[in-house]
């Protein structure tokens, strides 16, 4: 089974919008749906997770805004809103832990250290971090930099990781900002062209970013770092994995000895 986004599009008459729960079944060609059922309604859903917690499992959905009268009103910021999800269920309870997030566009899930996962988000006012702590959710900001994707991984290998954000709504540079002790950090940024793919993880093995623009040259590119002596973050390697065909979303399985890049183009 899959969750999934319905009746987003188009972006000013989403009010509609719902999660999903779709249930897949063999066919001759693959998998096709089995069973559909409205889990949530959640008006201007744009992005969807699912978390691992100590109390159970967890549905997050991230609200681009709370309305729209056109294309260009954001008036009413964003929300981040979780909610319990029972195997069974028929509908999640959404529980409203982030208010005020204007353009709310970016969503990453990571694994931490005790195997939980951790939900990073952000929108105009910067990136935050939501973590599941005696039964409540805990939310702290990590920087206030605009931004509409975040990668949090560590990208040179030192141990350490990494946060990178497309900055800007749908903006024209990734920026990658590391801790030295005293905050996050910017180090680098390379230029984009309506910036809409921002991966970070394992590729062939070695760690590495992937980020993708839907204006201009419509390139798909990857990058390698290493650590400078003095702890910075420096890019040793670069690859154009594709060009003109304008990513929206990508999905990436690594495999050590070759990876597969799943593309929304």
């Amino acid at each position: 089974a899959m969750f999934c986004i319905e009746e987003f599009y188009p972006v000013f008459q989403s009010a509609t919008a719902k999660i999903t729960r779709v249930e897949l079944g063999k066919c001759a060609d693959g998998y096709q749906m089995a069973a559909r059922r409205i889990v949530a309604e959640v008006p201007y859903v744009h992005r969807i997770a699912q978390l691992r917690e100590p109390d159970g499992t967890y549905i997050a959905a991230g609200r681009l805004c709370k309305s729209k009268t056109e294309p260009e009103d954001w008036s009413a910021s964003g929300t981040m809103e979780i909610g319990a999800y029972h195997r069974g269920e028929t509908q999640i309870l959404m529980e409203q832990i982030q208010d005020g997030v204007n353009k709310h566009h970016a969503m990453f899930v990571k694994e931490n250290p005790d195997g939980y996962d951790d939900l990073y988000f952000g929108g105009a006012e910067g990136v935050f971090r939501s973590y599941r702590q005696n039964g409540a959710w805990r939310t702290e900001q990590l920087i206030d930099v605009p931004a509409s994707d975040i990668v949090v991984w560590d990208l040179d290998g030192d141990g350490q990781e990494e946060l990178a954000v497309i900055e800007g709504f749908h903006g024209n540079k990734a920026v990658l900002f590391k801790d030295l002790g005293h905050g996050y950090e910017r180090m680098l940024e390379y230029e984009l062209n309506f910036g809409h793919v921002l991966w970070g993880g394992s590729f062939l093995g070695r760690p590495a970013l992937i980020t993708g623009s839907r204006g201009g040259e419509k390139e798909l590119i990857l990058r390698r770092f290493r650590t400078t002596e003095n702890g910075r973050i420096q890019l040793f390697e670069k690859t154009i994995i594709d060009a003109g065909q304008a990513p929206a979303q990508i999905l990436v399985h690594d495999y050590n000895s070759h990876a597969d890049i799943i593309a929304a183009n």
